[in-house]
């Protein structure tokens, strides 16, 4: 398989996220290393397996003013994932998995204090039979997911990220998308326009909103018009039919 695949090292981790979720990083025979978190809470545990990667793909379902939203849900925030990457000593970082309660392209300004707390699984040593670590790993390779729920093993202050950090370079992903390796450190320079996109987007919906708002307004008013007229109508019918009988 590693001659098929070129790949020398292929190492995952347990998250906290839901029952089993878990990430992983792989090292090719060529140096290159790609790691992935898939939903979950920043682990130092991925940070460990992820040392020294060439890009990282971490979740930033939450902006950052909704951090408490990210610890019930056990997500991440975009500062939290940009901590970790500098933690991991990754080259490339891709944001991913934005919730749709927020806007669609992520500030990447405003960065600078921010205090992680690493959430990983709870385990227990038991020769690694739930892990799949390569000889030589370390504490990681020897541990299982323990049957009780995840909690916070520690809470670390990483170093202060920066977007114009000549190691790390951060993209904005998007459903779809495809990029290479190269031109990641290139995409942040298209931020400012599709942030300008979308802000001419949600200004078209507000519009639209509005126009519907005041079209269901108007038709509620012609329809209890259109209401009272059949009103008038049918006491007019009755107050006739009452005169014809009198008569």
């Amino acid at each position: 398989m590693n001659q098929a695949t070129g790949i020398e090292n292929l190492v995952t981790c347990r998250v906290n996220h839901c029952h089993g979720a878990q990430a992983v990083s792989v090292t090719f025979r060529s140096g290159f290393k790609f790691s992935y978190s898939g939903d979950c809470r920043p682990s130092k545990d991925f940070v460990r397996i992820g040392q020294g990667s060439t890009v990282l793909v971490h979740e930033a379902t939450f902006d950052n003013d909704m951090q408490s939203d990210a610890e019930a849900k056990k997500h991440s925030t975009m500062s939290e994932a940009i901590g970790v990457a500098q933690a991991m000593g990754a080259k490339r970082l891709v944001l991913t998995h934005f919730s749709q309660r927020y806007q669609k392209i992520p500030q990447l300004s405003a960065l600078d204090k921010i205090n992680i707390n690493f959430e990983d699984v709870e385990v227990a040593s038991n020769g690694g039979e739930d892990v799949d670590m390569p000889e030589g790993s370390g504490d990681i390779g020897s541990t299982i997911i323990s049957p009780t729920p995840p909690q916070r093993r520690s809470t670390d202050s990483l170093p202060t990220p920066s977007t114009g950090s000549e190691e790390l370079k951060i993209a904005v992903a998007f459903d779809f998308m495809r990029v290479r390796v190269g031109d990641i450190a290139h995409l942040d320079q298209l931020t400012p326009v599709l942030q300008r996109l979308f802000q001419i987007v949600e200004k078209e919906d507000k519009f639209k909103a509005q126009d519907n708002s005041g079209e269901m307004a108007r038709r509620k008013k012609d329809e209890s018009k259109s209401k009272r007229h059949e009103q008038l109508k049918e006491q007019t019918r009755d107050a006739n039919a009452a005169r014809a009988k009198e008569g």
